[in-house]
C-alpha cells in the first residue's frame, strides 16, 4: 500500500505543472519524459489490476567479507577456545569410523597437537579420512555452510570454526589428503579473495605431516603477542583436552597427544578421569529425557572435603613411554579443572555455574554449582534442535523454548542429592577436625599432667 502511495505521488508530481499550465524548463522536460516513460506502465498495471507493484528482488552484499569475519571471530576470547575448534574438527572427521556398540574406533585414530611459544604458532595433524581438493574449498571457503548440521553425533554446525583463528594470529594454512592427493590453501586474516588451492606433491615438505596416507594438517601462524600467554603451553594445552574431550577420550583406538615444539621429543598423552574412583557413593549419574528427542547424561560427584584434586608433579606415576624416539608421558586426568560442566555430543561447552542462562534459573549457582568439590559433567545428547542448543562459540545455549523447562528438569533431578552430598561431607570433616582437635589437647592435657 505504501509503495502504491509513492507511485501515485510520483504520478502528480509529474503531471500536475502540466495542468495548471506551468511551462518546465526545457533541461527537465527531457528527464520527467523519461521518468514518466518507466511509470506509466508500472502504474497502469498496478492500477488496473488493484494489487500493488511487485516487490523487487534484493540481495545482501558484503563489501568487506574479512573484516567482518574478523568481528565475528571477536567472539572467542582465549587460545584455548579457538584451539578446541580445530581438534573438534579431527574429531568430527573421525565419527565415520566410530562404532558406538563397541566403545572404539576401527582402527586407531590420532590427533597430534604442537605447541610453539617461541615461534607463536599451533599445529594440529591427525590422521582421519582428511579431504579431497573440493570439499577442502568448500570447508575452508564456504563460511556458514556446515553438513555437519543436521548429524547428532558430531559437533560442529554453523560452519564457522575454521574461520576462528581471525581472533588471535595472522594466517590460516590447511593441508588435506585423502585418495593419495594432497592440497593446501593458505588464508591471511585481511584477505578476502584471490585464495589458492594448491597441489601438494607426496614428497614435497609441506606434505610431510601427512606422512603419505590420509588426514589432514592445520597450521596457526603469527599469533598476536597478547594471545601468547600462560595457556600457550604444552602442559596448559594438555589439560585444556582433557577438559573439553574427556567425554571423547573414554573411546577405544583414540589417541591424543601434545608436544611441545620447543623441546623436541616431549609429548604428553591426554587421557579421562574415572570419577568412581574419585568419590564413590557420593554421585548423581542418570540419563534425563529433556523432550523434544534429546537426553542429558548426568555423571556429577561430590569430593570428599580435603581430597587432592591432582596427582603430584602433574604427570601419572607410571614411567614415560617411546614413540617414534620420542618420550610421552600420560597426562593426570586429575579433578583440577573440571567443575560441573555442559557437554554437548562429547564437547564441553561451559561450566554450569559460569553459564549464565543456567546460572540465573538456579537458586544455588555459587553454594552448589560453583562449589569446588562439585565435579563432573552433563552430557546433552541426541536431536540437535532440541531445548538446549549451543550459541556459536559454544559457550552458552540459546533461548528457545524449551530451554527454560530443560533447566528446571536438571535442577530438579540434581540439585537436592547433590546438597546432600556437600553437607554430608562438610559433616564428615568437621567431625574429623573436631575430632582431631579433641586429640590434640588430651595430649597437650596429659603432658601438663606429668
Amino acid at each position: 500500500a505504501i509503495f502504491g502511495i509513492k507511485m501515485h505521488t510520483a504520478w502528480l508530481l509529474l503531471t500536475f505543472p502540466q495542468a495548471l499550465g506551468v511551462r518546465m524548463r526545457s533541461f527537465a522536460r527531457p528527464l520527467a519524459a523519461g521518468v514518466r516513460t518507466r511509470l506509466e506502465p508500472v502504474y497502469a498495471s498496478a492500477t488496473a489490476s488493484g494489487d500493488d507493484p511487485p516487490p523487487e528482488s534484493l540481495s545482501l552484499r558484503v563489501p568487506s567479507p574479512a573484516l567482518l569475519l574478523n568481528h565475528m571471530a571477536d567472539r572467542y576470547g582465549s587460545t584455548s577456545r579457538i584451539l578446541m575448534e580445530f581438534v573438534d574438527n579431527s574429531l568430527d572427521d573421525a565419527e565415520s569410523l566410530y562404532e558406538p556398540a563397541k566403545g572404539a574406533y576401527r582402527r586407531e585414530v590420532r590427533v597430534d597437537v604442537f605447541v610453539s611459544r617461541r615461534g607463536r604458532r599451533l599445529r594440529i595433524v591427525d590422521n582421519s579420512r582428511g579431504m579431497p581438493p573440493e570439499t577442502l574449498a568448500r570447508v575452508v571457503m564456504r563460511v556458514g555452510e556446515s553438513r555437519k548440521r543436521g548429524a547428532s553425533f558430531v559437533n560442529g554446525q554453523f560452519g564457522f570454526g575454521m574461520q576462528s583463528f581471525r581472533a588471535a594470529c595472522s594466517s590460516l594454512t590447511v593441508r588435506s589428503a585423502a585418495a593419495d592427493r594432497a592440497h593446501q590453501i593458505r588464508v591471511e586474516r585481511s584477505q578476502s579473495d584471490g585464495f589458492l588451492l594448491e597441489p601438494l606433491a607426496p614428497t614435497a615438505p609441506e606434505a610431510a605431516a601427512l606422512c603419505g596416507g590420509s588426514g589432514t594438517e592445520v597450521l596457526l601462524q603469527g599469533f598476536d603477542a597478547q594471545w601468547v600467554d600462560e595457556s600457550f603451553t604444552a602442559a596448559a594445552v594438555a589439560r585444556e583436552v582433557e577438559s573439553h574431550f574427556e567425554r571423547l577420550l573414554d573411546r577405544a583406538n583414540l589417541r591424543v597427544t601434545v608436544w611441545d615444539e620447543d623441546a623436541p621429543g616431549h609429548g604428553l598423552r591426554c587421557s579421562p578421569i574415572d570419577y568412581a574412583s574419585l568419590s564413590p557413593g557420593a554421585s548423581v549419574k542418570k540419563q534425563l529425557p529433556l523432550g523434544a528427542g534429546q537426553v542429558a547424561h548426568i555423571n556429577l560427584c561430590v569430593l570428599p572435603a580435603g581430597a587432592p584434586r591432582t596427582r603430584p608433579a602433574g604427570l601419572r606415576p607410571e614411567p614415560a613411554v617411546s614413540e617414534g624416539g620420542a618420550d610421552v608421558c600420560v597426562s593426570v586426568g586429575g579433578a583440577e579443572g573440571r567443575p560441573a560442566r555442559f557437554f554437548v555430543s562429547g564437547r564441553r561447552i561451559a561450566a554450569c555455574g559460569a553459564t549464565p542462562s543456567f546460572a540465573r534459573q538456579s537458586a544455588n549457582r555459587w553454594t552448589l554449582w560453583s562449589h569446588p568439590q562439585v565435579v563432573g559433567y552433563i552430557d546433552i545428547t541426541g536431536n540437535r534442535s532440541g531445548p538446549l542448543q549451543p550459541v556459536i562459540t559454544r559457550d552458552e545455549f540459546k533461548k528457545t523454548r524449551g530451554r527454560q523447562a530443560a533447566y528446571e528438569a536438571l535442577v530438579e533431578a540434581c540439585e537436592a542429592p547433590l546438597m546432600d552430598a556437600i553437607e554430608s561431607t562438610l559433616s564428615a570433616a568437621t567431625e574429623k577436625s573436631l575430632s582431631k582437635l579433641e586429640d590434640t589437647l588430651t595430649a597437650v592435657l596429659a603432658d601438663v599432667a606429668d
